[in-house]
């Protein structure tokens, strides 16, 4: 059955951001816990507990950091991963050459550019999942419908938004002088951004390592042996 939230139902997929352990994440989210499960429980035999999807227990979890260029994606993915022991990987070392020259020249993408790439992060997701892998990706999936090809056959999948304003993102991306993305696109992703629902939003106003560990304890992730 799906869970309520605000006279709306969530997917199935977006259902795992139903929490276990953590009742305040429910509730920032603005999603209600259901009658199968209540805050405390433990089901037997999951090693991280973390999300409840179908009335499955995800033993695995696919974490990404979602958000505009500039937002932290890449610095706070690799951080997140070395802490956990997870691998990590860059959504934009997947884009193919023809995306990337058409950044470095100031072209936005469209859906057609990015469709083909959002299907290789879809497989590279569900290549770990269906292994049993936990992984950290970062990408910008801005659009719900993005986010959704992300999801299609990954259970398990959770996004966390590094969310920040316009001038503080803007003045990251003036020293970011090697990166292949022009600071003035910036406001066209500000634009284009459809602002999830049901992500964990983190503010990027903080240092990597504090961000690292606000989604650590948030989300209750332990490191791997």
């Amino acid at each position: 059955m799906p869970v309520k939230r605000q006279g709306s139902t969530l997917s199935t997929t977006e259902a795992a951001l139903r929490r276990i352990k953590y009742p305040s994440f429910l509730v920032a989210n603005g999603v209600n816990e259901g009658p199968e499960y209540s805050s405390g429980d433990l089901v037997e035999g999951a090693r991280n507990p973390i999300c409840v999807l179908s009335n499955r227990v995800c033993m695995t979890l696919a974490i990404v950091l979602m958000g505009v260029s500039g937002s932290g994606k890449t610095a706070v993915g690799q951080a997140l991963a070395d802490e956990l022991g997870w691998p990590f990987y860059d959504g934009d070392d997947y884009h193919p050459a023809e995306n990337v020259a058409k950044m470095a020249g100031g072209i936005s993408l469209d859906d057609t550019d990015r469709t083909p790439w959002l299907q290789t992060l879809r497989d590279l997701i569900a290549e770990h999942l269906q292994a049993g892998k936990n992984l950290v990706l970062a990408c910008s999936a801005l659009k719900e419908r993005y986010r959704q090809q992300l999801r299609e056959g990954n259970d398990g999948l959770i996004f966390v938004h590094l969310y920040g304003d316009f001038d503080l993102i803007w003045s990251r991306m003036r020293a970011r002088q090697e990166h292949y993305m022009k600071p003035e696109m910036l406001r066209s992703q500000f634009d284009v951004l459809e602002v999830p629902s049901d992500a964990l939003v983190i503010d990027i106003g903080k240092p990597v390592l504090a961000i690292v560990s606000e989604i650590i304890q948030i989300m209750d992730l332990e490191p791997e042996n």
